[in-house]
């Protein structure tokens, strides 16, 4: 919800329900596309949205969709 904020695999593995392994994979193909942007702090490696994608807003609405039918 907070568009700044970065979250690591198994964080968002734990609150989707993914596999680490599955959830990865496609975290990884939608930072090469530009959708997502990586950093890696200490051992953890951080996602967050890309604001300077054009369908950045369209991402922030399905991200909260998803997040409210939690």
């Amino acid at each position: 919800m907070n568009p700044g904020a970065g979250h690591y695999v198994r964080e968002l593995s734990r609150e989707l329900s993914f596999s680490v392994s599955l959830l990865s994979r496609e975290l990884n193909a939608l930072t090469r596309s530009g959708v997502l942007l990586s950093s890696k702090i200490g051992r953890e490696k951080y996602f967050r949205l890309n604001r300077r994608h054009p369908l950045y807003d369209e991402f922030q609405k399905i991200t909260k969709f998803i997040v409210r039918k939690k």
